[in-house]
């Protein structure tokens, strides 16, 4: 998202929904942690303890991330999610291949979502891929 103000309600609302889907996890998985959590996305847990509290906003990159790590759709939670990620692609058709792993994901177990998700972002990370 750009540098815009984003609205002290829109951050606590989505980090209540966030932090929700968190505590369900830890019921699910007794070890994921915020470090853990930070370990996966590449921050660190006192950031991570602030997208949970509304301190700071959640970037989409990592709430897309975290919608498919805590299995809710960050689509429903942020609906501006959808021109993030169909920036170009339905230009160039790549928005059924989109709509697809997005899907794909979505439904994915944790072994696989973990695997998918660190492949999608080694490429991204990578200089040759970045915007």
């Amino acid at each position: 998202m750009s540098s815009q103000k984003i609205p002290q309600e829109k951050k606590d609302r989505e980090a209540a929904f966030v932090k929700e889907r968190f505590e369900a996890m830890q019921l699910i998985e007794p070890d994921l942690t915020q470090e853990v959590l930070a370990a996966e996305v590449g921050r660190t847990q006192g950031l991570i303890g602030q997208w949970l509290s509304g301190v700071t906003h959640i970037p989409d990159k990592q709430l897309m991330y975290l919608g498919g790590r805590l299995r809710f759709d960050a689509l429903e939670l942020r609906p501006s999610l959808r021109d993030y990620l169909l920036s170009g692609f339905a230009v160039s058709g790549r928005d059924k291949i989109l709509g697809d792993l997005i899907k794909r994901l979505t439904e994915a177990g944790d072994s696989e979502f973990r695997a998918l998700s660190r492949m999608i972002s080694a490429y991204l990370d990578e200089p040759d891929n970045q915007k």
